[in-house]
């Protein structure tokens, strides 16, 4: 079955994640905030994932993903590395189970990060992932996940070009001639070169050579940057250097890192970055920085050294900042989507890193840009990100409050600083009062329930933040803002009444007496009240029982007709409560909507039916005893209905209501009735026993035909006459 466009969009977040979560184990220690960021935005998504489906399960090939049969994200670079990351361990099948806690998504996690460094035997691994209770391996050969490399280049080319490294030497001063043309050419195949030396840093790391492999490769850098200053060929040196930033843009950050470090070569300085950048555009080298993000998925330490190398002052910092971002979106490679996920990272790495000049410059034009200003005065700003910006410009309102809604939840769900907590807090407040202006009902609901279920999870804990939480929640679902959503009853279509009703059931109890009270207040919008209360049904019963004992009479009465449209468990309890009120007009109501349960309420009813002065109550009261279909009480109302004159007059409704509300214990009466012929028959007894023989049919059909005489549908005749032996008619007694 192929997949729909949120279930594609769902499952390709995951996997983002899930290859970001697999990079920063590998630059960070379990504790830094940057993985347990990555880590907690990885089971978040998973968790969006299982809303919509019972598990993640999906099939690896070396360069694809498969989820039910359909190959996924082939056109993402992040869905195709994932894909060769597994392979490469042996991974053929993987299986998440729901609820899976973050702590085994974490042990997982590290287990993928197994290399040459960290050997174990077969039956350490094989125990580890007979330990996970939520994950499955389906399929896996551990000699892959032991080896996790294989050899992928054996072109004659590329043994020459594994040949020609190998024999360079760190400190050799004269690069031979002849391997000039072929390091030119070698460098000019971007992803081949890229993959050949990340191969071979790789390997180095397992043999703690790593060092080496770097000072070879500054050294070649350096020794063809001063045959071509030699030469004064600047356009060559000018290829050269472009051919060379598009290898870099391709290689491990901890790689690039360690190549952009000063060091000293031939005695004399050596600096990467002055060698590659010099007379270099800020579009150019944005282009750059823009390439590592795009291939790292998003922005680590790594990148941000690099960066910082690049761009080593403030001033340069704000220039190309923006022209980074733009160039992110331009390429697609944030969107309206992506975009909350890149300001997390640049959020969590400005408060790790507040000197990095090029971190506080992202920050400003992502975060802050974001999440304080509002959307007119975002539109205006003169120096403001050509990411935002542009975010504007093709977005409309409503969406843009609903990102900047967003960034600001997620960043509260990592944040761990109370004061930056308080901030965001009071910014989120801000968009909340914003998004009920405008009448923006879609946001404030899912600001509202993003924030109760995800955020303020922990509140009960005693943490710093626990309090903050609490204060903000109570904020969010207090009466102010009830109101404020009520008195938008009047404009919204019917659609947005129901999402009026998702709102007010997150805010209850306070929402529940705030549109009582908005009920009562505006007779005219009671109807559409009356759509949101049978959309919380159950949920506002309890808080209108609560209201009856501070409310006069006829509010009660109004309150009961709530209950009547949208919940009848709690309209039979709220006669209950009010069958011994002092206000007639109570009883009445609480007469015509009981149906008794107890012996006490049973006895109670009896006696206003057997002693009452009004019979419009006595009448109410017989039916509220034919609701309760109670054995003993039956008996005894038809009993003495029919043998006292005074209740008399009731039998006919009696009889005719044991039908209509199909009063099971009513059967033997009623049939006592139609069957009775009295020795004087009169057409109101024959109208009797019609009646009764229509009841009974009415509650058991089969058992009333095979006991009334007559036609054969069961029926009695209304009057009749049978002839007596000595040829006068007598009465039939039906």
């Amino acid at each position: 079955m192929a997949l729909s466009e949120q279930e594609r969009e769902f499952f390709l977040t995951v996997i983002h994640d899930l290859l970001i979560t697999v990079k920063n184990c590998t630059l960070y220690d379990p504790e830094h905030p940057i993985f347990r960021l990555s880590i907690q935005k990885l089971w978040n998504s998973l968790e969006d994932w299982f809303e919509i489906r019972p598990s993640f399960e999906i099939g690896v090939s070396p360069t694809r993903l498969f989820l039910t049969s359909e190959a996924i994200g082939e056109e993402e670079k992040f869905s195709s590395e994932i894909a060769g990351l597994f392979h490469a361990r042996g991974i053929l099948s993987l299986e998440i189970a729901r609820e899976i806690p973050v702590s085994e998504l974490e042990d997982f996690i590290m287990l993928l990060r197994l290399d040459g460094r960290a050997r174990e035997d077969e039956e350490r691994i094989l125990a580890r992932f007979r330990e996970f209770g939520h994950i499955r391996i389906k399929e896996i050969d551990y000699r892959h996940l032991l080896s996790a490399e294989t050899d992928v280049y054996s072109t004659e080319e590329e043994k020459i070009w594994g040949e020609l490294f190998k024999s360079i030497h760190p400190d050799e001063e004269d690069l031979p001639p002849d391997k000039v043309g072929f390091l030119l050419q070698f460098l000019r195949s971007t992803e081949r070169s890229a993959g050949f030396l990340n191969r071979v840093y790789r390997q180095a790391l397992r043999g703690e050579n790593d060092e080496r492999i770097v000072r070879a490769f500054q050294n070649v850098i350096h020794q063809i940057s001063e045959i071509f200053q030699d030469q004064a060929n600047p356009q060559a040196e000018k290829q050269f250097r472009g051919d060379l930033m598009r290898i870099l843009s391709h290689l491990h950050p901890d790689f690039i890192s360690k190549l952009f470090d000063e060091t000293v070569l031939h005695g004399k300085k050596f600096d990467l970055a002055a060698t590659i950048l010099r007379d270099m555009t800020d579009s150019d080298l944005a282009g750059f920085i823009e390439t590592l993000v795009a291939d790292e998925g998003s922005i680590n330490e790594y990148l941000l050294r690099i960066f910082n190398k690049m761009v080593p002052d403030e001033e340069s910092a704000d220039r190309i900042a923006p022209l980074v971002a733009d160039e992110l979106l331009s390429k697609s490679l944030v969107t309206p989507h992506t975009l909350t996920q890149i300001q997390l990272s640049i959020r969590e790495l400005f408060k790790q890193n507040r000197s990095n000049f090029f971190a506080n410059a992202m920050y400003k034009i992502t975060v802050e840009a974001m999440s304080e200003a509002d959307s007119d005065t975002l539109t205006f700003t003169v120096n403001l990100s050509p990411l935002v910006n542009r975010f504007i410009k093709t977005v409309d309102e409503n969406r843009c409050r609903e990102e900047r809604a967003w960034i600001l939840l997620k960043i509260l769900a990592q944040e761990t600083d109370p004061s930056g907590f308080t901030r965001f807090g009071e910014r989120l407040i801000r968009v909340f009062e914003e998004a009920i202006e405008a009448g923006d009902v879609v946001t404030v609901k899912e600001l509202l329930s993003y924030y109760i279920h995800r955020v303020s999870r922990g509140e009960e804990i005693d943490t710093p933040l626990a309090d903050l939480k609490k204060e903000i929640r109570r904020k969010l679902t207090g009466v102010p803002f009830a109101e404020r959503i009520a008195a938008l009853i009047p404009a919204m279509e019917e659609v947005d009444l129901d999402e009026i009703a998702n709102i007010m059931l997150i805010m209850r109890p306070v929402s529940c007496r705030v549109l009582i009270d908005y009920y009562l207040s505006h007779p005219g919008e009671r109807t559409r009240c009356l759509r949101i209360f049978s959309r919380m049904q159950s949920s506002v019963g309890p808080v209108i029982l609560k209201e009856f004992d501070r409310r006069e009479p006829r509010v009660v009465r109004e309150l009961l007709s709530i209950l009547k449209h949208i919940d009848p468990e709690n309209l039979n309890r709220a006669a209950h409560k009010l069958l011994k009120h002092s206000d007639p007009f109570l009883l009445w109501e609480a007469l015509d909507n009981i149906a008794p349960t107890s012996r006490e309420i049973h006895d109670y009813i009896l006696k206003l039916y057997l002693r009452g002065k009004n019979p419009e109550i006595q009448r109410k009261a017989m039916i509220a005893l034919l609701r309760g279909d109670d054995p003993r009480v039956i008996r005894k109302l038809f009993h003495v209905t029919r043998k006292k004159q005074s209740r008399r007059r009731f039998l006919p409704d009696l009889i005719a209501h044991a039908g209509i509300l199909n009063v099971k214990h009513a059967f033997d009466p009623l049939k006592e009735i139609a069957l009775k012929r009295p020795l004087f028959d009169n057409e109101k007894a024959a109208s009797l026993r019609a009646s009764a023989a229509d009841s009974l049919l009415a509650i058991d059909r089969e058992a009333a035909i095979q006991i009334l005489p007559g036609r054969p549908d069961g029926r009695v005749p209304v009057r009749g006459r049978r002839k007596r032996h000595d040829g006068k008619g007598a009465a039939d007694d039906g």
